[in-house]
């Protein structure tokens, strides 16, 4: 189920579910609820390594 100007190259985004999302999905809003997520944890990043804190979650609409 495609929702109407989703597809379309427009800079103005537009609502949309999770479920319609592609891969190719771009200039969209999407509200969602966290279902879950892990723990926060450090990883290095850029050239000198320095720590960002990331974690993953799992969203629904």
């Amino acid at each position: 189920m495609a929702v109407e100007g989703f597809f379309e190259n427009k800079k103005e985004p537009v609502e949309a579910k999770v479920g319609d999302l592609t891969p190719q999905s771009k200039a969209v809003n999407v509200t969602a609820k966290v279902v879950s997520k892990t723990e926060i944890r450090e990883i290095p990043m850029g050239r000198d390594g320095s720590p960002h804190k990331v974690s993953d979650a799992l969203i629904g609409d």
